[in-house]
Formats: structure tokens, C-alpha cells, sequence
């Protein structure tokens, strides 16, 4: 079995959680991450408006999925700050 890597990544600050209607929305922009909200209607339905609305607001950049940014700390979709994640490869 081959081991795995840890690298650091750059990964977007803004909307990774978002408020609409007084439930909360967790967007999760990784390979098998999931978005979630805490209404009844996502909890049955696994889907619902807050989670539509929410999607437009968030950026969920991640160098993973969108390539390395431009510059080190600022997100190249919105312009944000970045975090550093470690992933593993």
C-alpha cells in the first residue's frame, strides 16, 4: 500500500458557512465533500432553498479543485483571503 502525502493548499476564507432565513448552510468545496443546511426540508429532501441561495454567496475556491492562486493569501475567484489546508495526495 503506498503512502500518503500531506501538502499544503490554499483554500478560500469567504462563504465556506452562510446564514439565510435563520438556518445554517456548510458548504464543503473538497473531493466527497457535501454541502448541508440545518432546515427540515434538507433533512428530508437533502436539498432546499437555503442551500440554493447560499451556493450563489459562497466562493468555495480550493487549489485542489481550481489550481494554484496567483498570489499566496488572496483567493483568485473572489479576491478574499485564503487559509492553509493540508491535503492529502
Amino acid at each position: 500500500m503506498s503512502e500518503m502525502t500531506l501538502v499544503s493548499m490554499e483554500m478560500c476564507q469567504n462563504g465556506n458557512t452562510a446564514y439565510i432565513g435563520g438556518y445554517r448552510q456548510n458548504h464543503v468545496n473538497s473531493i466527497g465533500g457535501r454541502s448541508r443546511c440545518t432546515c427540515k426540508g434538507f433533512y428530508f429532501h437533502r436539498n432546499c432553498k437555503h442551500l440554493r441561495a447560499a451556493r450563489e454567496l459562497m466562493c468555495g475556491y480550493h487549489e485542489q479543485l481550481d489550481g494554484a492562486p496567483v498570489k499566496r493569501g488572496i483567493c483568485p475567484k473572489c479576491g478574499g483571503r485564503t487559509k492553509t489546508v493540508l491535503v492529502g495526495v
